[in-house]
C-alpha cells in the first residue's frame, strides 16, 4: 500500500497481540467492510482478540503449541475468512460479467436451512440454476422457486427419488445437457458450499481458450477444529460427457478416459484460487448422518467387491470420520495391498493415515515411523516428515519423554527442502508447507547449532504467520550470530558451527530458486523479510 493511501488494511485494524492466521490473503478493503454490519464486525474482532489472548496463554506454557492451540488457530482461520468480502472487490474492468457463461448445478434434499448461503455466493455470476430435488419434505423447493423469481434467475427444477450419489448426480447432468441448448460451464455445488473468488472465476471462463473441459476447484471444509483442503473436479463444460462413477464418494470422469489420463492442461485444468468453502459446523447433523449412510453403502459394496481399491480407501476414510478407528486402520491396510490399482494418491494417504492411526492406538513408534517413511518414499511430501519431527521434539527413539533434537532436526530439515506438491490434489496440508515445517525447524535447529537453517526457517515461518514465538526464536538466532561473529573477530577458538551462521539475508542463498518461485505463485507473503528483520533487530 502506498504511503499516500491512508486507508487501513484489515490486518492493521485487528489486535496485534500475537498470531495471525493462515486464512487467504486479505486484500486491502475500505474501513467500513460493506459486506458486514457494525454488529457483525464488532463481534468478529472481539472473538479474534479473545482467541489470540487464549492462544498466547497456551503458547507461553510450551515451546511448541499443542492440539488446543491448533484448534484455536483454526478458529482464527474461519474468523479471518469472514472478514473477506463474499466477492473479490478488485473488479476486473476489462472483463464483462457475462452471466450466460456459467450455470449452477445442484442436487438437494431438505436443505431449507443453508441453501440460500450457496445461492447467495453465485447469484451475481449466473442467470441459470439447474436443480435436482431428490425428495424434500421441507420448504426447499419453495425456496428455490421464490429465490429465482426474486433474483431474475432461470430455474430448471427436476424432482426424482434418490438412487445413489453416482446415479442421481448423472441424472442431474443429463438434465442439464437437456435444458441447456448452449454450452456452459456447469458449476457443481453441494448445499452449504460457498463460492469464493468469484471475480477470478468470471475472468477465467470469459478468457479461457484451452482444450480442457473439466476443472479442478479447491474445496475447503471447516470442521470445527481443522480446515480440510483438497482439489476436485467440480466444474465441467456441458455436452462434453462428464459423468460420475462409484456408488458413494463418487468421482467424475469424461467418457473414454480413466483417472490416470486426467492430465492438467489437456483434459482438465486446475484453478488454484477458486474455492468452494463449506462450514460443516452449521449443517446440523447432516455430516454424521451422511457418514453413517456412506459406511453402510460402502460396506455393501465391499462385500460385493472386496478388492476394489477406491471402496477400501473411502471405507477407511468414512470409518475414521465416524471415530471407528480400528475399522479405519483395518481398511487402510487392505487398501495398500491393492497398490497396483486405482488412484495413486490414495496409497500415499493410506500410508500416512496408518502412521497417524497407529500413533493414536498406542502402537510401538517403530510401526508408526515405518508408515510415515513409506508415505514419504511413495510421494516426497512434507507432512509425514513433520509428523516424525514432532514426535522427536517430545520423545527419543526409546519412547522416553526426552527430546531427540538431532532426529527432529534431521526430518524437519528434510521437510523444508521440499517444494509444494502442485501435482497432487488429495488432502494437501497447506499450513504444513507454509508454516509448520519452518516453525519446527526454527525450534530445533538452534538446539543442534544449525544456526543458518534455523534463522532462515524462522523468517519463513514469520512470513506465513506473524507469531511471537517465531519472532522470539529469530531474535535468539540474531544474538547467537552476533556472539559468534564477535568471537571470530577476537580470534577466539570457535568450532565448526561458525560456518552455519548465515551472513546474507538473500533468500536465494539458502532456498533454491524454483522453490521460491513456486511458493510466491501460491501465496503472497503477509509480512516481508525486510519488515521481519527490522522488528527482530529492534528486539535485540
Amino acid at each position: 500500500m502506498s504511503k499516500s493511501n491512508k486507508k487501513k488494511s484489515i490486518k492493521q485494524m485487528l489486535p496485534s497481540s500475537g498470531v495471525t492466521s493462515n486464512a487467504p490473503v486479505l486484500r486491502e478493503q475500505n474501513d467500513n467492510f460493506p459486506h458486514l454490519t457494525e454488529t457483525e464486525l464488532s463481534s468478529i474482532k472481539t472473538s479474534i482478540s479473545k482467541l489470540k489472548l487464549k492462544f498466547n496463554t497456551l503458547r507461553d506454557k510450551k515451546v511448541y503449541p499443542g492440539s488446543e492451540a491448533e484448534r484455536i488457530h483454526n478458529e482464527l482461520v474461519v474468523l479471518y475468512s469472514k472478514l473477506m468480502p463474499p466477492t473479490n472487490t478488485e473488479k476486473k474492468t476489462n472483463v464483462k460479467n457475462d452471466k450466460t457463461l456459467i450455470a449452477l448445478v445442484m442436487m438437494v434434499k431438505n436443505e431449507e436451512r443453508r441453501i440460500r448461503v450457496s445461492f447467495d455466493s453465485v447469484k451475481d455470476y449466473t442467470d441459470t440454476f439447474v436443480i435436482l430435488d431428490t425428495g424434500s419434505t421441507d420448504s426447499t423447493i419453495d425456496i428455490c422457486k421464490e429465490y429465482c423469481k426474486e433474483n431474475n434467475i432461470n430455474l430448471f427444477l427436476k424432482e426424482e427419488p434418490f438412487v445413489n450419489f453416482c446415479v442421481s448426480r448423472n441424472v442431474l447432468l443429463d438434465y442439464a445437457d437437456e435444458v441447456l441448448k448452449k454450452q456452459r460451464y456447469l458449476l457443481q455445488l453441494d448445499c452449504n458450499d460457498e463460492l469464493r473468488n468469484q471475480e477470478e472465476l468470471m475472468e477465467f471462463v470469459t478468457t479461457y481458450k484451452g482444450t480442457a473441459t473439466g476443472f479442478y476447484l479447491k474445496q475447503q471444509w471447516w470442521t470445527g477444529n481443522n480446515m480440510d483442503s483438497y482439489f476436485n473436479v467440480r466444474m465441467c463444460k456441458s455436452h462434453c460427457k462428464w459423468r460420475y462413477k462409484g456408488v458413494v464418494h463418487e468421482y467424475i470422469i469424461q467418457e473414454g478416459l480413466n483417472r490416470k489420463e486426467l492430465k492438467v492442461g489437456k483434459s482438465v485444468e486446475r484453478l488454484e484460487h477458486i474455492v468452494l468453502f463449506q462450514d460443516r459446523t452449521v449443517d446440523d447433523d447432516k455430516s454424521f448422518k451422511r457418514f453413517t449412510r456412506d459406511k453402510e453403502m460402502l460396506y455393501a459394496e465391499y462385500l460385493r467387491e472386496p478388492r476394489d481399491p477406491r471402496t477400501l480407501f473411502y471405507l477407511a476414510q468414512t470409518c475414521g470420520c465416524l471415530g471407528n478407528v480400528q475399522d479405519a486402520y483395518k481398511f487402510y491396510l487392505l487398501r495398500i495391498n491393492e497398490d497396483e490399482d486405482g488412484f495413486m494418491e490414495e496409497i500415499y494417504q493410506s500410508y500416512f493415515r496408518l502412521g497417524e492411526l497407529s500413533q493414536f492406538l498406542g502402537h510401538p513408534w517403530e510401526e508408526s515411523i515405518n508408515w510415515y517413511l513409506r508415505a514419504y518414499s511413495h510421494s516426497q511430501r512434507a507432512e509425514p516428515l513433520v509428523k516424525i519431527a514432532e514426535y522427536y521434539l517430545k520423545h527419543n527413539h526409546f519412547g522416553e519423554d526426552k527430546p531427540d533434537y538431532m532426529m527432529a532436526y534431521t526430518f524437519a530439515s528434510m521437510a523444508c527442502k521440499l517444494i509444494f506438491p502442485l501435482n497432487q490434489i488429495l488432502f494437501v496440508d497447506r499450513r504444513c508447507y507454509f508454516y509448520k515445517r519452518y516453525h519446527m525447524l526454527g525450534v530445533v535447529a538452534y538446539q543442534v547449532q544449525q544456526y543458518k537453517e534455523g534463522k532462515e526457517a524462522c523468517i519463513k515461518a514469520l512470513m506465513a504467520e506473524n507469531d511471537d514465538t517465531d519472532m522470539n526464536n529469530l531474535v535468539k538466532y540474531l544474538k547467537k550470530e552476533t556472539e559468534l561473529k564477535n568471537k571470530k573477530q577476537m580470534g577466539e577458538g570457535i568450532g565448526f558451527t561458525t560456518l552455519t551462521v548465515i551472513d546474507s539475508e538473500n533468500i536465494g542463498q539458502f532456498y533454491p530458486e524454483d522453490q521460491v518461485k513456486q511458493e510466491k505463485e501460491i501465496e503472497h507473503n503477509k509480512i516481508t523479510r525486510e519488515q521481519i528483520m527490522v522488528k527482530a533487530r529492534s528486539m535485540l
